[in-house]
């Protein structure tokens, strides 16, 4: 696979009738980091999900550079904080989620 660039312009969100962030840029490549910090509330998650493509963005456009046929989704994951486990699961189907996840 050829190596990836994510680049977002002008990325914008909303909750309701909040504004979350807006006029969000930024281009990463390969052995490039991002790290995305600020106060709770500030749209760092929402960011992420809007990478993550689980979002749709109030305004703005994402795009990977060269797009995977099947989509950003094939390249771009999202992984929260709060999902690693699933209380509704058993130990044995939460570890048999991450095995089929990563494959084997």
């Amino acid at each position: 696979m050829a190596a990836l660039r994510l680049t977002a312009e002008a990325l914008a969100a909303r909750r309701g009738d909040r504004t979350v962030f807006e006029d969000v840029s930024f281009s990463v490549g390969p052995g490039d980091v991002l790290a995305v910090t600020g106060p709770n509330g500030a749209g760092k998650s929402t960011l992420l999900r809007i990478v993550a493509g689980l979002l749709a963005p109030a305004g703005g456009s994402i795009v990977l550079d060269p797009a995977p046929d099947a989509g950003r989704g094939v390249a771009v994951h999202y992984l929260g904080h709060l999902e690693a486990l699933k209380p509704a699961f058993t130990i044995a189907e939460n570890l048999a989620f991450w095995r089929r996840l990563y494959g084997g």
